[in-house]
């Protein structure tokens, strides 16, 4: 057998190998389980759910978690940028998108696969790791490691050997390598969605449409190799592209072999170009590649373009927020039913008694209240609001588990439900109903929101308003145990006034001494008061005169009130 022959055996043996490890490569070691199990929960918890109780939204509630149960899929089949600002390089297959991001590596002995013919024929997301390595995303969930000569093979060529399109089992390929300068983006090295010489690649458009779509950020590359312009088919698909929310920045590749006077003059005819077709974009710049240089830019450099996108992207708490969302449809719903049968209930009661007083019931009168009465009774409700209850822990603990996974950490899952308490709780403060008030800032305190605010918050409904002093003293000592001034102080007023506490000018003094000295402004005037009047302290008003400017400086205008007033005082 010649070499050549060998050689072309040995390449044959690497590609089945390679087609069957993708083929058996399976999800064992992925956390799939947690997100099986959350699909279960979807799929068997919610949907008995959700057929017990009417919701008028319901068809959007069901898209919504359909969406939710999409993305997370998506993230499990690509862990590596689950967190990353994904930017996404485009152009044309002459473009030299690949050895533009190479550009970026800091090792120079790695690089994309790059040459004449096309190549890249799947998206390749590249990520910064203290390890080189590339790993292949299966259809099943599965990973695999690739080599990369094997990987510098899967070029159009390698794809048509096959005999179908890879693409299929391998939708994705994912590479770590150090890129120091940006460790939260992700780059995607698209397919060129054009071959320069055998015409429209319906898959390669598609491929490059689909990343470029998902991507945070695109930088579309123009090689200036061939005529120093903007070529029409790639304004047309640039066109096709949903551009409104991404942020679109235009490079002119290989400015290497053109001259700096040249440069300037194609650089304002790609600004003519791209303002005649009204396509918004951040900025061009003329950049070599091999040099691993910009020689000029208009708008905004390069450099300072993809640092405005490298930002680490915490979409935990936003894909907690929208399993909340849906949670939340259902439990407005219920509870407005809940308060229509309330109000039909007082409604038949306040009937029932007007009947009485004009004449005496009848008793058929009397039996078909009592059934109206029943029918109104809202404790079908509260056990759907519970059962509500139960199921949004029991998703947002399996999605919990599903960040662990993907994310290496978990979120605080009450959050979305404290952030509801707290908006229903200040709604209900400003229309007066302080008792609802004070069971929304309860249950937040419950599932973990900021103690020392909504302590204090309670601590000022018992103290100000229902004048509940006893339980205003718990809340204001537990917040200020977490380092609230404001309840320091109004500590201090309760010890000073013996409200809910024996009084106590000492403790009085100690609390607003405390909460001086955290900048409350008020404290310094209530200290300023004490020495003003020798309530637990030999009477100094010169004493008195430095706290009041001190609360004074801080805004307190009954400290600049106080202040005035004893400085005109005779006795000082």
């Amino acid at each position: 057998m010649q070499d050549t022959q060998i050689v072309a055996h040995d390449l044959q043996d690497d590609k089945l190998k390679f087609i069957a490890s993708i083929l058996n490569s399976s999800n064992s070691g992925n956390g799939l389980d947690n997100l099986s199990m959350f699909n279960e929960f979807i799929q068997k918890d919610y949907e008995s759910f959700a057929n017990s109780v009417s919701l008028k939204e319901e068809v959007l509630a069901v898209k919504k978690l359909q969406s939710l149960q999409e993305e997370l899929a998506r993230l499990y089949s690509l862990k590596d940028i689950a967190n990353k600002s994904v930017v996404a390089i485009g152009g044309g297959f002459s473009a030299g998108k690949s050895q533009f991001v190479s550009s970026f590596f800091a090792d120079n002995t790695i690089e994309l696969p790059i040459g004449i013919n096309p190549v890249t024929a799947i998206s390749t997301y590249i990520v910064n790791g203290s390890k080189h390595l590339i790993k292949g995303y299966t259809y099943q969930g599965g990973i695999i490691d690739i080599p990369l000569d094997l990987y510098r093979q899967l070029s159009h060529d390698f794809i048509k050997e096959l005999g179908f399109n890879l693409k299929t089992i391998l939708p994705m390929v994912a590479m770590e390598t150090s890129i120091p300068e940006y460790t939260h983006i992700c780059f995607v090295d698209t397919p060129g969605y054009n071959p320069s010489n055998s015409g429209f690649t319906g898959n390669d458009s598609n491929t490059a449409t689909e990343a470029l779509s998902n991507a945070n950020a695109l930088i579309w590359l123009i090689g200036l190799d061939t005529n120093g312009t903007i070529p029409q088919s790639d304004l047309e698909f640039l066109e096709t592209l949903e551009l409104d929310n991404k942020s679109l920045y235009v490079v002119a590749n290989k400015a290497d072999l053109k001259p700096k006077s040249e440069i300037e003059d194609i650089l304002d005819h790609f600004e003519e170009i791209l303002q005649d077709y009204d396509i918004d974009y951040k900025g061009i710049s003329a950049y070599s590649s091999i040099k691993k240089q910009e020689i000029t830019y208009r708008d905004t450099s390069l450099q300072d373009f993809i640092n405005s996108v490298d930002r680490d992207i915490v979409s935990k708490d936003k894909l907690a927020s929208e399993l909340h969302e849906v949670i939340l449809m259902y439990r407005n719903e219920l509870n407005e039913q809940k308060n229509q049968k309330e109000h039909i209930k007082k409604t038949l009661k306040s009937l029932e008694l007007d009947i009485l007083e004009e004449t005496n019931i009848e008793s058929k009168v009397s039996d078909r209240i009592d059934t109206l009465m029943k029918l109104a009774n809202a404790n079908d409700i509260n056990n759907a609001l519970k059962d509500l209850e139960s199921l949004e822990h029991k998703l947002l603990n399996k999605l919990n588990d599903i960040f662990k996974d993907i994310f290496g950490s978990g979120v605080n899952i009450n959050q979305p439900r404290i952030n509801e308490l707290i908006r229903l709780g200040n709604d209900s403060y400003s229309s007066g109903k302080y008792n609802e008030t004070k069971d929304y800032y309860k249950e937040a305190l419950k599932l973990g929101a900021d103690g020392a605010v909504f302590h204090h918050r309670l601590g000022y409904i018992y103290h100000a308003i229902t004048k509940e002093y006893d339980k205003a003293v718990i809340h204001y000592k537990r917040a200020s145990e977490l380092g609230s001034a404001a309840s320091f102080n109004n500590l201090g007023d309760m010890y000073k006034n013996g409200k809910g506490v024996e009084k106590d000018f000492h403790s009085a003094i100690e609390c607003f001494t405390k909460a001086s000295e955290l900048k409350n402004s008020y404290a310094f005037n209530n200290l300023g008061n004490m020495y003003r009047k020798g309530d637990g302290v030999a009477q100094d008003y010169n004493k008195a005169i430095e706290y009041y400017k001190k609360g004074c400086e801080l805004g307190c205008k009954a400290a600049c009130e106080n202040l005035k007033k004893l400085q005109l005082d005779s006795k000082v």
